[in-house]
């Protein structure tokens, strides 16, 4: 009874943005990004326990392609993570325009937080990560890290696996 009421709250989250943002393209609120992070975490749960809701997958990723603000690595690892668990969960979707959407975010990722000379990634645009949970751990540094480098490499799992490995071949990879 719990996990069914929590995909009643679920249900009632994604309808109330889908209408909210159907007839409006802002993001001004951050309820798309507060959104699709809940959702990676629930869905990383039901998972583990081998649950699959009773959820309009095709809504959450219509809602998806309107969130273009991600701005770490976790807002994109959340992002692809979900895409994927409702790829898994639904007969059919448009993957050229899924397809789209993650070239456009690959993009940004190696334009933005990939440190080409160094190799790795950091965890925010163009900065490495400098505190978790208010523990400083770095001075403020244009560098990669290993919380940024661990989020893409398990963002670009993913890509490939979404893609079947054809854009995944594109990409300029670490030397090891």
């Amino acid at each position: 009874k719990y996990i069914k009421n929590i995909d009643e709250i679920f249900k009632l989250f994604i309808e109330k943005i889908h209408l909210d943002f159907t007839s409006n393209s802002n993001n001004e609120k951050g309820e798309i990004k507060n959104l699709i992070n809940s959702l990676m975490k629930l869905f990383s749960g039901y998972r583990r326990i081998g649950y699959t809701p009773l959820l309009d997958y095709k809504k959450v990723i219509e809602i998806i392609f309107k969130y273009k603000s991600q701005s770490n690595a976790c807002d994109f690892l959340n992002t692809i993570y979900v895409i994927d668990f409702c790829l898994e969960n639904i007969n059919s979707f448009d993957l050229n325009k899924i397809n789209e959407y993650l070239d456009k975010m690959i993009s940004k990722i190696f334009n933005h937080y990939y440190f080409e000379e160094i190799g790795g990634f950091s965890f925010y645009k163009n900065s490495c990560q400098l505190a978790i949970y208010d523990t400083f751990i770095a001075q403020k540094a244009k560098e990669p890290d290993l919380h940024g480098t661990l989020m893409f490499t398990w963002f670009l799992s993913l890509y490939g696996k979404i893609t079947n490995d054809e854009s995944l071949r594109k990409l300029i990879t670490l030397d090891t």
